[in-house]
């Protein structure tokens, strides 16, 4: 009887052991697929904190002739954060006949900028050499100008990569390539040729800006005409048209490219009744926002002889 009872005790106690360790396997087997779960978590969270939309712009072309104005060379960039913010960083480029250009924009303020320029590599891997650290920085728009090479020419290569500092992840623009060009330069010039036709004289003016002007005045002056017609569409503002006694001054408004011709043709009736001259002054001055711009020109002087 004794022995029996030692039995139950002994069987008892091994019941208890191992319904203990079954549930330790299963707290185990628990923690582990919890703690794999929140890993995954992780990695997701990780994965959605930073995307970023970059597109990089190819070296411009058409660098082998000079162009009235900058070429610009736009890159951009969109990256998401947090909880779904976002910020649009651009660099744009370009130059003019003495330096090379970066602007950087920014929907979100920056807080500092690296560039690398001319573009350079340190210790491999293309790890880039930002010589170039500007920091403690609070705008959303910035540009940094850089000096030519002297001596440097149209589709000269600049390489240029930029780092972009501000709220989230830093905005990286990669090695970028763009071609030098020349802005076209030229003094202002003007020029005419004149003949007459069945009493009446054929006018045409060409004019090249030195530089562009948007809505330019240009003003005629014609101190012995009695009527015009113009043959090329453009329109005139005239500050006098009934007494041809008085200097006639046309204006036209519109805008001049600089180094672009622009042509104004008229036909002109002389007003030879001014007195005992056989001779009318056509033409004497020609200005633009009333600048003359008439240079070593002529006066045009029309013979009421003939």
């Amino acid at each position: 009887m004794k022995k029996q009872l030692t039995f139950f005790k002994y069987l008892f106690a091994f019941v208890i052991v191992l319904g203990v360790s079954s549930c330790s396997s299963d707290d185990s087997d628990l923690t582990n697929n919890q703690t794999e779960n929140f890993s995954i978590a992780a990695k997701n969270s990780s994965a959605q904190q930073t995307t970023e939309s970059y597109v990089a712009t190819e070296a411009p072309e058409g660098c082998e002739t000079c162009v009235q104005a900058p070429v610009e060379q736009l890159s951009t960039q969109t990256i998401t954060w947090g909880n779904g913010k976002t910020k649009d960083v651009s660099v744009t480029a370009w130059n003019d006949n003495e330096k090379f250009y970066l602007k950087i924009n920014s929907t979100v303020n920056i807080n500092g900028v690296q560039i690398s320029y001319p573009y350079t590599e340190e210790g491999g891997n293309n790890h880039v050499d930002y010589n170039y650290t500007y920091s403690e920085l609070t705008a959303t728009e910035i540009t940094y100008e850089f000096d030519l090479e002297e001596g440097w020419a149209s589709c000269n290569a600049q390489d240029y990569a930029v780092r972009v500092e501000g709220p989230g992840t830093a905005a990286e623009f990669g090695k970028t390539t763009y071609n030098l060009f020349e802005i076209c330069s030229c003094e202002d010039l003007l020029t005419y040729t004149s003949e007459t036709v069945d009493g009446l004289l054929q006018v045409e003016f060409t004019y090249i800006s030195a530089e562009t002007i948007e809505n330019a005045e240009i003003k005629f002056t014609f101190p012995h005409i009695s009527g015009f017609t113009s043959n090329d569409g453009k329109e005139y503002s005239v500050n006098n048209d009934k007494n041809p006694n008085q200097p006639t001054v046309l204006t036209y408004v519109g805008d001049l490219e600089s180094c672009k011709e622009i042509t104004f043709s008229l036909t002109l009736t002389p007003y030879c009744n001014q007195g005992n001259s056989d001779k009318a002054t056509i033409w004497t001055d020609f200005k633009v926002n009333e600048v003359s711009k008439k240079g070593t020109n002529e006066n045009i002087v029309f013979n009421c002889a003939n």
